[in-house]
């Protein structure tokens, strides 16, 4: 079981409380369950971090991820603030701590924590969204600095395309870059500085190059020739989504429109979806 499938309860609890103002009567316990469970994996990894998951198969823990236990962060304060949990804050802030003692030497991060660790596009912005909300949730400047240091090296390693080539996992060059362009963003909200912004719609209009007329997106896989999985898809409409609202940009909410109503018509009986969806979904 991972840290996304419990990230994803908590936000569809905390999703809640946004749209109706109050939650509705199993929310208080699956929220209490996920928070429990977040705050294990933490307790678990001996480091501060935020464990990848947990293998049933294998029956153990696996080490800190710093690229979900980023994105963790934000949850984890909305969480605080529902619930009014002051020790669940200070959990989100020993988060981004443990975060800054993984910068890379070039102000990225890795899949891993490691000092010989090469920095990777995707997990840098993820690793942003934690260190911008502990910023705005305690005006720690150390927070900021460790941001912009990111936004920054992001900004260098960017292909003229928009696209970032380099510093991927696998490899491959992959749309769900979407959520680093809009990590960009909120970094640009903060400082005021163009060439966060300019660098997240380079991106943004490359990716939109990559959808299909239904919605489907190319190079949106980890491996040429693979078909992309639900959650990269769901990433890459994110990404859209929530940069379009920054930008008030409408082909932008159009485009993680068009993905999202797709896929409930490709949903099945029971409720679930797929685990990858090839072209023409």
């Amino acid at each position: 079981m991972g840290t996304l499938q419990r990230l994803s309860e908590i936000w569809v609890a905390l999703r809640g409380v946004t749209r109706s103002g109050s939650l509705g009567p199993q929310a208080p316990r699956r929220l209490g369950a996920a928070v429990d469970w977040t705050r294990r994996a933490q307790l678990v990894t001996h480091d501060g971090g935020i464990s990848k998951g947990y293998s049933l198969l294998r029956g153990h823990w696996a080490s800190s991820y710093p690229e979900t236990t980023g994105y963790t962060i934000p949850t984890l304060l909305r969480a605080a603030d529902s619930q009014q949990d002051p020790v669940l804050r200070e959990m989100a802030l020993s988060l981004a701590e443990y975060l800054l003692g993984c910068m890379t030497m070039d102000g990225g991060a890795a899949h891993w924590a490691s000092p010989n660790s090469s920095p990777v596009v995707f997990d840098t912005g993820q690793v942003m969204f934690g260190w911008l909300s502990a910023f705005d949730a305690s005006t720690d400047d150390r927070y900021l600095r460790a941001a912009v240091r990111a936004g920054d090296w992001l900004v260098s390693v960017q292909d003229d395309s928009g696209m970032w080539a380099e510093h991927q996992h696998l490899g491959v060059a992959k749309v769900i870059d979407t959520r680093v362009a809009w990590a960009l963003l909120e970094l640009s909200c903060r400082t005021g500085r163009g060439p966060y912004r300019r660098a997240a719609v380079r991106n943004l209009e490359w990716a939109l190059g990559h959808q299909d007329a239904d919605g489907w997106f190319r190079q949106c896989a980890f491996a040429p020739g693979q078909d992309p999985f639900t959650h990269t898809i769901a990433y890459t409409a994110e990404g859209l989504l929530e940069c379009g609202c920054l930008l008030e940009e409408v082909r932008y909410l159009v485009a993680a429109r068009l993905t999202a109503d797709a896929l409930p018509m490709r949903q099945c009986r029971d409720g679930r979806l797929v685990s990858t969806y090839g072209p023409r979904w």
